[in-house]
């Protein structure tokens, strides 16, 4: 090569052919500092190290297999030399992912600058959507929280000003969601909480659930009922679960222990813990498991079984069939908030693997299949466009009125949750329907 600084480097098209990575992902691995910086020896000329190789494909496997995002794959491969043991990978990832979450956070300062209304911001705050993180000299807001107000920020700087999606909107959707949250809990009251009496269940001790701001009223009359109980909280969110944990301490002796996890390894977790002849109570409300296809839906309810003991009981809360102009608007509303959270799909990729999607050349769009009785969520390409995802070593040409499938919600009919769930190896012990809403709480046993 004729320059001492470049001897036994190699330039990045032989990198990329030993390593099988395109260089455009390579390069977008040095700006996203997975990769050291090249050596120079011109404005357009770089030189690399070739033992990279092999730390080019880890990260590429890491991204296929494991699906990790790029900030999390740096820390990853900076923190321990990984080796070919899953054991060894799973355990540098969960700690990496425990460390890294609640890292990123925003002031209020940095939020108004980004789009989001002052007015807006304070109405969150006052209907207790949002909380700022404790501690921090100014006004800061990280995890699930800063995602939502980026989305909101996102969706002013895309067009929705005030006049199309004013504060007091913000106020009726708030008292929308607590009208279902309000109908889940007393389902659950009505008819969960009597059984779980000392007679029914006399060792019940634990209650794996989501988070939420109904996790107050779902647990306090068990608490009364049930002074031995103890509450495992399961969440991938360690922000969630810090919340949740901390608001539970308002009940005094109430045993409460954390999970940060999918739910399947956090009730595994919670069930290789528990002592004696303790019995567990799982509540998966929410109509979660609308969010999986039937088939992923029997096998999640299989591996909770598989983790569970017969008498342990499972609760489960699931949206039902609707009038189609229903579902359809309720997933399509016309100040287009659902809408901004679709695109901002587009915007993550746009932020985390370097895409170059432009969110205004896709439209959403809500589709009722009552075939697969589903609502489906696609985004729309109004033209023909093509786009590059350099992170992810893809490269995608849209058709005009082609459509990206990003989401589907499944409604059932009160006998097919009962079906779903004996397909797990559950027994429906009884079910709670209301009318109006077409919403069901059903209880199940393990058998």
């Amino acid at each position: 090569m004729g320059n001492d600084s470049t001897e036994g480097l190699v330039k990045v098209s032989v990198l990329a052919e030993r390593s099988g990575v395109p260089a455009a992902t390579i390069k977008h691995y040095v700006r996203e500092g997975l990769l050291p910086e090249p050596v120079r020896t011109s404005r357009n000329m770089a030189y690399y190290d070739p033992g990279l190789v092999d730390r080019i494909q880890r990260i590429k496997e890491l991204q296929r297999t494991r699906f990790l995002p790029l900030k999390v794959i740096k820390q990853v491969l900076d923190e321990s030399e990984l080796d070919n043991q899953d054991e060894t990978v799973a355990a540098t990832i969960a700690r990496v992912i425990e460390q890294t979450a609640p890292a990123e956070e925003r002031t209020k300062a940095q939020l108004l600058e980004s789009g989001v209304v002052e007015s807006q911001l304070s109405m969150l705050r006052r209907l207790g959507l949002v909380h700022p993180v404790e501690g921090r000299p100014e006004e800061t807001y990280a995890g699930d929280d800063l995602e939502m107000l980026r989305v909101l920020g996102a969706a002013r700087k895309a067009g929705l000003d005030e006049r199309m999606l004013p504060v007091d909107i913000l106020g009726e959707y708030a008292q929308q969601l607590a009208r279902l949250v309000e109908l889940e809990l007393r389902l659950f009251r009505e008819g969960v909480v009597p059984n779980a009496s000392a007679e029914q269940l006399p060792s019940l001790t634990e209650a794996a659930t989501t988070l939420s701001e109904k996790l107050v009223l779902l647990i306090e009359p068990l608490v009364r009922r049930l002074p031995d109980l103890r509450v495992a909280l399961v969440d991938v969110s360690a922000t969630a679960l810090d919340l949740a944990t901390r608001t539970l301490g308002r009940f005094p002796g109430l045993g409460v222990t954390g999970h940060q996890a999918t739910y399947e390894d956090g009730l595994r977790r919670v069930a290789h813990g528990r002592s004696g002849d303790d019995t567990m109570m799982v509540a998966f409300l929410g109509s979660n498991i609308g969010n999986l296809d039937p088939s992923a839906a029997r096998t999640f309810l299989g591996t909770l079984r598989s983790a569970l003991r017969a008498g342990d009981r499972l609760v489960l809360g699931a949206d039902l069939v609707k009038p189609e102009a229903e579902l359809v608007l309720a997933y399509d509303d016309p100040l287009g908030v659902t809408a901004a959270f679709n695109k901002n799909l587009l915007g993550r990729l746009n932020r985390e693997l370097g895409a170059n999607f432009d969110l205004d050349q896709f439209a959403h769009r809500a589709v009722w299949n009552a075939t697969a009785s589903r609502v489906e969520m696609h985004l729309e390409s109004l033209c023909a466009q093509t786009v590059s995802i350099p992170g992810a070593d893809y490269r995608v040409r849209f058709a005009q009125g082609e459509s990206i499938w990003t989401e589907s919600s499944y409604k059932y009919e009160t006998e097919e949750i009962a079906a779903l769930a004996a397909a797990g190896g559950f027994t429906r012990r009884d079910q709670w329907v209301e009318p109006e809403s077409r919403f069901a709480v059903t209880a199940f046993d393990a058998t």
